[in-house]
């Protein structure tokens, strides 16, 4: 058995907030301790519906779906300073970013191209598998984030195969 190392990334400036989740989940670039930049999905601490339990929650679902190899994206746990600014337009969330200072929970962005699964698109016989498999995840983990109005599936807008389906918006309930 080996150690979990989750890689820690420190928060640098926002892009832009995402265009959906009830915690206001925001692209940010961050840096990793050796200066590398990377595009990471931020869920702030300091949002609504969220704290360090649901964090917890957000890392410990990430790390079980990636252990029973099911796509998601990598995980990280990611640093605010106190002092980390959002931009003078956004009030809001300058607010959340400060109760969000310390750490949060984030993944990597994936790559451009993915998109959440259409919801009145039927699941290809090739991909219902995988399909049941994370369905099985969700009642497994009590997410109720995933329904035929919200499917919560990303995939890859060039193909319908199993490589390019990916989970998003899973966590265990607290």
């Amino acid at each position: 058995m080996h150690a979990i190392q989750i890689p820690r990334v420190q928060a640098v400036a926002v892009l832009h907030v995402m265009s959906s989740g009830r915690t206001k989940p925001c692209l940010a670039l961050c840096a990793n301790d050796n200066g590398g930049i990377c595009e990471t999905v931020i869920k702030w601490r300091g949002g609504s519906e969220m704290n360090e339990r649901g964090l917890i929650c957000e890392l410990m679902t990430a790390l079980l779906a990636n252990d029973l190899d099911l796509p998601v994206p990598e995980p990280f746990i990611v640093e605010v300073a106190p002092n980390f600014m959002v931009g003078e337009s956004k009030s809001e969330l300058a607010n959340i970013a400060k109760k969000s200072a310390g750490l949060n929970f984030g993944c990597k962005k994936l790559p451009s191209g993915v998109n959440t699964w259409p919801k009145d698109k039927p699941i290809s016989a090739s991909l219902r598998p995988l399909a049941a498999e994370i369905f099985a995840f969700d009642v497994l983990t009590q997410n109720p984030d995933r329904r035929r109005d919200s499917p919560n599936l990303l995939w890859a807008a060039t193909s319908f195969n199993e490589n390019d389906l990916h989970l998003h918006g899973s966590s265990l309930r607290a």
